[in-house]
């Protein structure tokens, strides 16, 4: 799946999906580091707060270890935009926010879209249980968002055949 080879990577896809329900724990192993990688919630509420410190240190250093996070870090600086404490606070977590909802997806996320995609496909109910799954605990915001679609879409799907 992560190998250089295109056709290779098509061909085993096609595979897992032909697999149904037996691909299913297979994909599980693959989307959970990737989705919901270890990481402390409490930290990065912290560095938010600290975009309001009052040196200007320890503020900057926080810019640069929110952006260090990544995805995981705009949850907290979304909530911060919303109910900023000063206008200086609101200005860093949306520059952080734009800057971090614009990098590139990793190889390791753009193969758990394709996963996605591909559940989103397969349809059966552990398929769609592990779309809820990912749409619930995701930390990386896209993939959350993506597994969530992909949900509406299977039960869009299921409600047309009706």
């Amino acid at each position: 799946l992560a190998g250089p080879d295109g056709e290779a990577a098509d061909a085993a896809w096609r595979r897992l999906g032909a697999a149904g329900d037996t691909a299913v724990p297979f994909l599980r192993e693959r989307i959970r580091p990737v989705a919901v990688p270890p990481g402390d919630d409490k930290q990065i509420e912290k560095l938010v707060a600290d975009l309001d410190a009052g040196r200007f240190v320890t503020r900057e250093r926080a810019a640069k270890e929110l952006e260090a996070a990544g995805e995981l870090a705009i949850p907290a600086l979304r909530r911060m935009v919303e109910r900023p404490p000063s206008a200086e606070v609101r200005v860093r977590a949306e520059a952080l926010v734009r800057k971090l909802t614009a990098q590139p997806l990793t190889a390791d996320q753009l193969r758990v879209l394709e996963a996605i995609d591909l559940l989103g496909q397969v349809r059966t109910p552990k398929a769609v249980a592990l779309l809820e799954e990912v749409a619930r605990e995701a930390r990386v915001p896209r993939l959350r968002t993506e597994a969530g679609r992909a949900v509406q879409r299977t039960g869009k799907a299921e409600n047309d055949k009706k």
